[in-house]
């Protein structure tokens, strides 16, 4: 009897498989966090664009307060409110009128500016869209680093159906990030 490859997915790990899933989630314990984040982020920005685009118009019509973000290009920006942690949306008034911008203020210290518009709804949508191409190109990076992980640490073994079941984890959040999987004993 041929089992087809969707059948095959389906079927428990075996132990070596369980084991082979576990190591790579721990590998890339940091990975995945990252990228769920992300993922959260990038779903409610795209659900959120309308309210998010209408609290910095509100704002940006409001006396300026605070201190102003300096990008990387030395442009001043003020806040309009926080798309996440260390990523901002922004205005800032020009003689053409209000221009917006989503800002990233990086570790090392520096404001680095995303997209840029004066139309704030659609900054956001294209913030979103970049967002979703790097995350697939992130996707496939990851896939290949899971493969080359495994073929190091087990030379010579078919685990590509760990890649197959953390990828999956990977990209739609199944259950923790630090659920093994059941495997079942090869017998």
């Amino acid at each position: 009897m041929v089992m087809s490859s969707r059948s095959l997915s389906n079927r428990q790990l075996t132990e070596i498989e369980g084991q082979a899933h576990s190591e790579a989630i721990r590998r890339f314990a940091e990975q995945v966090k990252a990228f769920s984040t992300t993922c959260e982020v990038v779903q409610r920005l795209e659900q959120d664009i309308a309210k998010i685009a209408l609290a910095a118009l509100t704002v940006a019509n409001k006396p300026l307060q605070g201190s102003a973000i300096v990008t990387e290009d030395g442009l001043l920006w003020h806040k309009s409110l926080d798309v996440c942690e260390g990523v901002y949306f922004c205005h800032r008034s020009t003689p053409h009128g209000m221009e917006y911008a989503v800002i990233e203020h990086l570790p090392a210290g520096s404001n680095v500016v995303w997209m840029k518009g004066r139309n704030a709804v659609e900054v956001l949508k294209a913030v979103a869209h970049e967002r979703r191409r790097a995350m697939e190109a992130w996707t496939k990076e990851t896939a290949a680093e899971v493969e080359e992980f495994l073929a190091e640490q087990y030379p010579g073994r078919d685990l590509s159906r760990v890649t197959e079941t953390f990828m999956r984890r990977f990209t739609q959040g199944e259950g923790s990030a630090n659920a093994r999987p059941r495997a079942q004993a090869q017998g």
